[in-house]
């Protein structure tokens, strides 16, 4: 069976998500709202693309560069001085996996940042001064929601925040306070050791 495009994948699958919403028509049709259709796939291609870098050519790189060091330990004349125990062995795959965490989190923090400008760009140009709203302003007030804490809103970012915060404050030690109810059970005394589905899931 012939592989899809990813490509193709992504752009079929938004297009039948965005043509759900009223008048979604003018993503193609004004300048202005293909250009926001554009952003979007651009922004959700770039983290695909971004995870799949990791998945597939940095995590085997990972964990074939610590798997040689472990051959060169076990044949290692010095071996009998050196007491590193099979999962400290793979310290650097682990690194990797927590570094995708953080790539991908500063990939979330630019869309939102820059999605709000685009989208106050787009109301602009669809409404008069009378009827348009800040697009902050409008979510605020019609669903509760604070774009630029959408990082603790939703499940899903609030973990990956929390995760790459740990990494990049705590040297990969999950310490960061409030500790999620999703990582109460870690071992604080040891570095978060993420496994490969976790950054997959992303």
């Amino acid at each position: 069976m012939k592989k899809q495009n990813s490509i193709d994948l992504l752009v079929d699958n938004l297009a039948t998500e965005f043509s759900k919403i009223k008048n979604f028509e003018l993503t193609q049709d004004d300048p202005l709202g293909n250009k926001v259709f554009t952003f979007v796939v651009k922004n959700a291609s770039e983290l695909i693309s971004f995870k799949n870098l990791f998945v597939h050519y940095y995590l085997p790189a990972a964990l074939k560069s610590s798997q040689d060091y472990s051959k060169e330990l076990k044949f290692s004349k010095y071996k009998h001085l050196i007491k590193i125990d099979s999962e400290e062995l793979k310290e650097n795959y682990y690194e990797t996996i927590r570094l995708g965490y953080v790539g991908a989190f500063h990939k979330y923090e630019k869309y939102i940042k820059n999605i709000a400008v685009l989208m106050n760009d787009f109301f602009t140009h669809l409404f008069d001064e009378n009827n348009y709203k800040d697009i902050e302003a409008y979510l605020k007030e019609n669903f509760d929601i604070e774009l630029k804490k959408t990082i603790t809103k939703f499940y899903a970012s609030e973990k990956i925040n929390w995760i790459a915060n740990c990494v990049k404050h705590y040297d990969g030690y999950p310490i960061k306070e409030p500790i999620l109810r999703w990582f109460t059970y870690l071992d604080k005394e040891k570095k978060y050791r993420l496994k490969q589905k976790n950054l997959e899931k992303i």
